[in-house]
């Protein structure tokens, strides 16, 4: 039968709960970036209609 540690457990739980507190920090940023990347396309294709009408 396992045994488990019960003094290492506490720290392998505060170290788990960091890593996806940092992962998640993450995939807030690249969310962000993607909107950016999301709102620069528009501008880019309004630019573009804006110069269809001029032309």
């Amino acid at each position: 039968m396992k045994t488990l540690d019960v003094q290492v457990l506490p720290k392998a739980i505060d170290q788990t709960l960091e890593q996806l507190k940092q992962q998640s920090d993450e995939f807030a940023k690249v969310k962000n970036k993607k909107h950016v990347i999301y709102r620069l396309e528009d501008d880019v294709i309004e630019a573009e209609e804006r110069l269809e009408k001029i032309s």
